[in-house]
């Protein structure tokens, strides 16, 4: 499976997001959201960049990333979540 190397990865932010990216409380529905603007927005986490209210909430576990997690998680949530 493609994704078997970032399944441990979306447990963290399924606690969140909910399992299916439906989002939950103040956290954001993933699900439907295209991989660019995924990808786009961890970028701009990892950067510290303010976007919302709970964004310093996402800075640290956006650091935590590789360009590859980043990858793998925006296509994951593009080809799997609806």
């Amino acid at each position: 499976d493609e994704f078997s190397s970032i399944r441990g990865l979306w447990a963290g932010c399924a606690a969140y997001h909910g399992q299916q990216g439906q989002g939950m409380g103040a956290f954001p529905k993933l699900a439907g959201q295209s991989s660019d603007y995924i990808s786009q927005r961890l970028y701009a986490y990892k950067n510290r960049e303010q976007i919302g209210a709970m964004s310093s909430t996402m800075w640290a576990q956006a650091s935590m990333l590789s360009d590859n997690d980043i990858s793998t998680l925006s296509k994951f949530i593009e080809e799997t979540m609806e």
